[in-house]
């Protein structure tokens, strides 16, 4: 199998949506772990093929970040608002926005990167708390 053909099952049977899904992906890590890793592993095989499309995005992002502003991944899609803003509001809110709220982090506790990014909900949560503080 080669990326292209990768790509095409996952547009077919929406894998990349049923990911995005955190409900799903609950489901699938407590029923059937080894399937959740299989759509994983495919949907990375399926990247590999769009090249061009990630140094789009990632040139969008990092143009946004030059005019002050932060890029976020939602459910609607992707958001942009003035990190100054974003900054501000309660940290619930921020973690959430960020998608390094506990109960998020810990549904992604089969990859190793769970570990980082919990240390980072803690550490922004602790630096915002600082800043409130002064």
């Amino acid at each position: 199998m080669n990326s292209e053909q990768a790509k095409q099952i996952i547009e077919a049977c929406e894998i990349d949506r049923m990911l995005e899904d955190p409900e799903e992906v609950i489901c699938l890590e407590q029923n059937n772990p080894e399937l959740l890793g299989a759509y994983r592993a495919f949907l990375n095989l399926g990247k590999e093929c769009e090249p061009d499309k990630q140094e789009k995005f990632r040139d969008y992002v990092l143009e946004q970040e030059k005019k002050g502003k932060v890029v976020i991944m939602t459910f609607d899609g992707l958001r942009e608002t003035k990190l100054d803003d974003f900054v501000k509001q309660p940290i619930q809110g921020l973690l959430y926005d960020l998608n390094r709220d506990a109960a998020t982090v810990l549904t992604f506790i089969d990859d190793k990167k769970w570990v980082n990014d919990y240390a980072v909900m803690q550490v922004i949560t602790r630096l915002k708390s600082m800043v409130e503080k002064e």
